[in-house]
């Protein structure tokens, strides 16, 4: 009898790591602690039942990655690509802000990178992290380099394997200032972006820059979409491509944009965050996973985890909230 299914979108519950809920971070937070795959991608579009676009196709070799690559960290994936993925698991694409908490927090103490405060290239045989220093030249399976990870949290690859998304604060400045070379740029407002592309492919050298604004009048974008990509957006760390010589030795703080107008590189994937409120909303959901069976067993190993975090969720949310039977259920699992 071949064994129950467990649903896709739970299986990468027990990867998650508790971040913050210190001083400087009050609110915690749930990070995956490894970079979305390819082979987790590739079961995520197979349970939508969608094919791979184009550029994953052409960097798969067809419509799924080589068994030899389904480990690789996922790439050529858009922002709005990679934050559908993260609602599908009940997640989102992480803040800047927790990113950056992430790989530079010990214990209350600012560090410069994961590991601590040393940068030591006449060590790099250390393997502690996939930037063009160690010479591989291409992504490696996510969670190779151990010496790399983030202490106690032991989260992999912030720094090197591939550059991630991350949203900006809506206070951040816009890139698309002038005087500006691509390399000091802050994160670019992809929205904006796409607008002003549109416009200018329809009239070419007489488009004023204020037309931008009426794009989202006529883009044919659903509202949440176009709510989510009007966020700006940027990528942190470095790729297995980029060297850290050339820019400088101090990580937290760096937000690199994306050069160009391609939404699609090789060098940039991402990882999956939430609040606890936000996974809590989507277990109580009638869209949440199901609470029975392999992924009910998943679920609750899940919450048993991190009861002293769900406990008070449950104490306090309205007794309306959610969908009753699972609310019940889930209620039963943490007391």
């Amino acid at each position: 009898m071949a064994p129950e299914r467990i649903d896709p979108r739970v299986e990468g519950l027990g990867r998650l790591a508790l971040v913050g809920g210190t001083e400087g971070m009050e609110r915690p937070f749930f990070m995956d602690r490894f970079e979305v795959t390819r082979g987790q991608f590739a079961a995520y579009l197979s349970a939508l039942g969608k094919s791979p676009p184009p550029q994953l196709r052409k960097e798969w070799g067809g419509a799924r990655p080589s068994p030899a690559q389904e480990d690789w960290p996922v790439t050529r994936v858009s922002p709005s690509q990679a934050l559908a993925f993260a609602r599908w698991r009940g997640m989102r694409l992480p803040r800047l802000k927790e990113w950056e908490w992430a790989v530079g927090i010990r214990g209350g103490k600012k560090e410069s990178f994961p590991w601590g405060e040393e940068f030591d290239r006449a060590h790099w045989d250390e393997l502690k992290c996939n930037t063009a220093e160690l010479g591989l030249g291409r992504p490696a399976n996510v969670g190779t380099f151990e010496l790399g990870a983030t202490r106690g949290t032991r989260i992999y690859d912030l720094v090197g394997n591939v550059a991630e998304w991350v949203r900006l604060p809506p206070s951040y400045p816009s890139s698309l200032g002038e005087g500006a070379s691509p390399g000091e740029r802050p994160a670019e407002n992809l929205a904006l972006r796409f607008s002003l592309e549109a416009c200018l492919l329809a009239f070419p050298g007489r488009v004023p820059s204020w037309w931008a604004g009426l794009f989202p009048v006529l883009a044919p974008l659903g509202r949440r979409e176009w709510e989510a990509l009007q966020r700006p957006w940027a990528w942190v760390g470095w790729s297995y491509a980029s060297r850290m010589e050339r820019v400088g030795h101090t990580i937290p703080g760096r937000v690199s944009p994306r050069k160009g107008w391609e939404e699609w590189a090789s060098t940039v994937g991402f990882r999956c965050a939430a609040d606890p409120e936000e996974l809590w909303a989507w277990f109580l959901s009638r869209n949440g996973p199901s609470l029975e069976g392999a992924t009910g067993k998943t679920v609750a190993r899940f919450l048993a985890r991190f009861r002293e975090v769900f406990l008070p969720l449950l104490r306090k949310s309205p007794l309306r909230a959610g969908d009753p039977t699972r609310r019940k259920r889930i209620s039963s699992l943490l007391q």
